[in-house]
């Protein structure tokens, strides 16, 4: 290991020497020590290019530590809600127990050293959120998410705010295709590390020599022949690619009792009553070794499988990019299974950068690897050649990152929030602009004046497009006199709309969900269908082919579109806290997914409540709040204040709650349930029935509710000691409104088919008729 270098003062010495200490760190990497002696330290722009595994997080911390030792406040920019929550742990290894380290909504206002994701960050600057734009430092992690599509818009946009206000920024990546190019973009020191690797990585291609088998047979042959070499990662093109791939593997029953771990029990923990042919399928595939892994599924089961492969529970995990970037396990091959993917109109080649990431989860530092592998699986030679399989990753040719803002979506949404915040002529708007990467990639580092004035007038004109686009969308008043550009009520309500969904979506869209709502009567499925059908992002995987089910929608007024199969599964199922297992079992689609789109149409609902409230001829329906509740919670107003009231309680032991009341019920017909909730059920019983025993009652939910744990159960016990039932019927959409109420009159289609309905209703009455042993009040004397 080299030493501190000399060159760097001895108050930065005693700092670098504290955060070792802090974190068990015997010295520096050759990264570190070129980095110390570039000046990191100096707190200039710097941009430090660095091979996964070298040490630029310890560089970053140093900064950081240095700030805060002088009394500054840091912002500490990641690219996504779970590197935020490492990140700050990382951190709080060494820092100052005086150092407030915060994350969320709210760092802004008060933390000395914010954790944020780069989204999170932009819209702070724009807001000035706790006086953020005066920040003495910001620190960009993981900077070659510029070039995605997803992060790196949010990430150009920060930077450009952070040139605007002359912050001083420090920014990290792994291999870049044009780091002189970006360092001058943000007039940045650049220091490009001469450390290799420092586990390396051999790349082994493997061809397919024989198209008639799948790529399943030959990840099984990878995975079989190189046992030694496991744990391994599978990259694939897509979620359905991601689940299928190992199923070769676990069928051999090769690596079956791995562990003894029972999985059916813990992913049943996880996901409850809510077990779908899905999560079937992934216990099976983790009894027998492997598993698969995508942003399909919950957030706690894409943990538990990635702890299970830490724990060498399982040896295999087959997943899409989600595992790219902050996945630090050990795995020591990485295996990519195709090296093209569809991109809409053709199979074409994924991007080099996105090779390299990938690659670069094999064999992490602190794992103990020699060595790591790699085996892309290749067809076309042309397209092996591009990947450079034969050198390292520090020597491969990446694309160069390109900005994001050119693009019409991503530079409308731009207009609007500069105009909005405060940037309200075409002056201020190019000059904040001209902190883009667009701006830089437009005229480079020493532009003839020629140059410049060209890019000037394009850019000119491309602002006064965009205003006339977003004024012909109502979303920008006309200019003044002064030429000072407003946002409408219209577009101050598109923007928070934009803001508060966190997904982007392009304004085109989101008009026209706006139009709708103004102009049509506001109806909770005609709502969710119109949510699904105008929203890209917002869809359902699957969809029935069952006649049954066609009959119905039409008998209800829906079309048979994936938006109108959405709109009925969300609203007749989801929404009524049906279990999908059940769900699976009506329609015959599966059922994974559901709550998912379930939880963005719910956000999308929620947002738009100002879309609705800015137009003077439609109002907010009284059941607007709830229907948004219970498509994220996936439960129906009789469970939504138990679940509301009690942190912890989800829709699966909220219904198994309401079931054992209904069983208690049976068993003794004297005890008059009238309460509109179950939450005033339960105060009915405690304190009528039972006469206030807080022991029994406890004892009582914790032995016989499925999912009422000793602390989850007090806690039901705390609420309902204090709860003051109002006597009213909840708000929300409920089966018999959707069955029988303004909407399903307006139909003239007769009686809707009598399987869905006989099956919608045996599910329906299940919940309130309850099933299993009957429960007396007895059993609590």
């Amino acid at each position: 290991m080299p030493p501190i270098p000399d060159t760097i003062s001895e108050e930065d010495k005693r700092l670098i020497s504290d955060i070792l200490e802090g974190k068990g760190f015997e010295g520096i990497t050759q990264t570190q020590y070129e980095a110390f002696e570039n000046g990191i330290l100096d707190l200039d722009n710097h941009l430090l290019v660095a091979e996964t595994g070298n040490g630029k997080t310890l560089c970053a911390e140093a900064i950081t530590k240095k700030v805060t030792e002088n009394g500054g406040r840091v912002a500490y920019l990641v690219p996504s809600t779970r590197l935020r929550t490492e990140k700050r742990e990382g951190i709080l290894e060494w820092c100052d127990d005086s150092l407030n380290v915060e994350s969320g909504r709210y760092a802004y206002r008060n933390a000395d050293i914010i954790v944020n994701t780069f989204d999170s960050f932009f819209q702070a600057m724009l807001h000035n959120s706790g006086n953020i734009r005066s920040v003495d430092q910001v620190i960009l992690d993981d900077f070659h998410e510029l070039y995605g599509d997803y992060r790196g818009p949010g990430l150009e946009k920060s930077i450009a705010a952070i040139l605007d206000n002359e912050i001083p920024t420090f920014a990290m990546s792994a291999t870049l295709g044009n780091p002189d190019e970006l360092a001058a973009w943000f007039n940045a020191g650049l220091t490009i590390s001469s450390e290799k690797r420092s586990t390396p990585i051999e790349e082994i291609p493997v061809e397919v020599e024989d198209t008639s088998r799948t790529r399943a047979n030959y990840i099984y042959d990878i995975i079989t022949k190189h046992e030694k070499k496991g744990p391994f990662l599978v990259f694939n093109e897509s979620r359905n690619r991601a689940e299928d791939r190992l199923d070769r593997v676990a069928e051999s029953g090769r690596f079956r009792g791995v562990s003894d771990t029972d999985f059916e029990k813990e992913v049943r923990q996880i996901v409850g009553d809510d077990l779908t042919d899905t999560h079937k399928h992934l216990i099976e595939l983790m009894e027998n070794g492997v598993a698969f892994h995508h942003a399909g599924l919950s957030v706690d089961l894409q943990d538990y499988i990635a702890d299970c492969i830490s724990d060498s529970e399982i040896i295999a995990i087959s997943c899409t990019p989600t595992l790219a970037y902050g996945f630090d396990s050990p795995i020591q091959s990485v295996i990519v299974s195709n090296l093209k993917r569809y991109d809409g109109s053709m199979m074409a080649p994924i991007g080099v950068y996105e090779y390299v990431q990938w690659i670069g989860r094999a064999a992490r530092a602190g794992y103990g690897y020699d060595s790591g592998y790699a085996f892309p699986i290749w067809s076309d030679s042309t397209c092996l050649e591009l990947f450079q399989p034969e050198l390292q990753t520090t020597e491969k040719t990446l694309e160069p990152v390109e900005t994001h803002i050119e693009n019409t979506k991503e530079f409308r949404i731009l207009l609007l929030e500069l105009i909005e915040y405060g940037w309200d002529t075409k002056e201020l708007i190019t000059d904040f602009i001209q902190n883009t990467l667009y701006w830089q990639q437009s005229v480079g580092t020493s532009p003839m004046p020629e140059e410049l004035m060209r890019a000037e007038t394009e850019l000119l004109e491309m602002i006064e497009e965009g205003v006339q686009w977003l004024t012909k969308q109502d979303l920008v008043e006309n200019p003044t006199v002064s030429e000072s550009y407003s946002t409408s009520p219209t577009g101050e309500a598109t923007l928070s709309f934009t803001h508060e969904t966190w997904s982007a979506y392009p304004l085109r869209e989101t008009c026209r969900f706006r139009k709708y709502l103004r102009e049509n009567k506001i109806e909770p499925p005609i709502l969710v269908e119109q949510a699904i059908e105008c929203f890209d992002d917002v869809r359902f995987k699957q969809t029935s082919d069952l006649p049954e089910f066609e009959a119905f929608l039409g008998d209800v007024g829906l079309p048979n579109t994936d938006a109108g199969q959405g709109s009925a599964i969300l609203l007749w199922y989801w929404c009524q806290g049906i279990d999908l297992e059940s769900l699976e079992d009506d329609l015959d689609i599966d059922a994974t997914y559901v709550g998912y789109v379930a939880r963005d149409v719910g956000d999308i609902i929620n947002a738009s409540r100002e879309l609705i409230t800015t137009s003077p001829n439609t109002s907010v329906p009284n059941w607007y709040d709830a229907l948004s509740d219970q498509l994220k919670l996936g439960a129906g107003p009789q469970l939504l204040t138990l679940i509301r009231n009690i942190n912890g309680i989800g829709r699966n032991t909220a219904r198994n709650t309401a079931e054992w009341l209904t069983e208690v019920d049976r068993g003794n017909e004297t005890w008059d349930r009238d309460g509109e909730t179950v939450l005033d059920d339960l105060h009915s019983l405690y304190h009528d029935e039972i006469g206030g025993d807080q022991t029994l009652f406890q004892d009582s939910l914790k032995d016989q509710v499925d999912g009422l744990g000793p602390k989850l159960s007090q806690r039901v016990v705390d609420v309902v000691v204090d709860w003051e039932p109002t006597g009213s019927t909840p708000v929300g959409v409920t089966s018999d409104m959707l069955d029988s109420g303004d909407f399903a009159s307006r139909t003239d289609s007769g009686d809707r088919s009598d399987n869905i309905g006989k099956s919608h209703r045996r599910i329906r009455l299940s919940t309130s008729e309850g099933s299993g042993e009957n429960t007396s009040l007895s059993d609590f004397t």
